[in-house]
């Protein structure tokens, strides 16, 4: 059965040196084998989804694939917030989409969301990009480290995906845990989409 969830996204998210990136692989737990993700995003040709500030991705993770809708967001000191739309695929189904499809002849959830929202639309691919994640444990909250890379340049970044309440929580003893080991951090403010959309 396709696995599909719908629900308001709310991560946090740390911008990290490459340094930083590897103290944290080296200091804490990991959890299983790194996952390796190559993300596709699509539009048409008059950009109806980036200018309503919506993004659709196809992502491969190892012998995955996954496709998400994910709304506008506006990030708030680290903290991202968003609408989003996900829906694991046949692998095969996946391989057939990645060098476009129209939006109608999709029968997934993130596909079905864009119709209806925006309507029929013929959809290539815009922009792609490789991810290395690797699932680390800090305190009992299950950590993200990533390592994406696009046209030649790196990407580090620290990402928990919870409720609000225990974000706030992690957030602090990140924040103490980052100043006790002196490792350099900053409030990430952008998505990694729009990151790669300017390398």
């Amino acid at each position: 059965m396709t696995k599909v969830t719908k629900t308001t996204e709310t991560e946090l998210k740390l911008l990290l040196t490459q340094d930083s990136y590897k103290a944290l692989k080296n200091q804490l737990e990991k959890k299983g084998v790194d996952l390796k993700q190559i993300n596709i995003f699509f539009d048409n040709p008059e950009q109806v989804l980036r200018k309503n500030k919506w993004a659709l991705r196809l992502r491969f993770q190892n012998e995955k694939a996954i496709l998400t809708a994910k709304g506008p967001c506006r990030p708030d000191n680290g903290v991202f917030q968003r609408k989003e739309i996900e829906s694991e695929i046949p692998f095969q189904t996946g391989q057939k989409l990645k060098n476009g499809f129209s939006i109608d002849g999709i029968n997934a959830s993130p596909a079905q969301y864009i119709l209806q929202k925006f309507g029929k639309l013929i959809l290539s691919p815009y922009l792609t990009f490789k991810n290395t994640r690797s699932l680390v444990d800090f305190d009992g909250f299950c950590l993200e480290l990533d390592h994406s890379e696009a046209n030649g340049n790196s990407l580090y970044e620290l990402e928990c995906e919870t409720e609000t309440p225990k974000l706030v929580q992690i957030k602090e003893k990140l924040h103490h845990f980052f100043d006790e080991f002196g490792w350099d951090f900053q409030f990430s403010s952008k998505s990694k989409l729009e990151w790669a959309l300017n390398k």
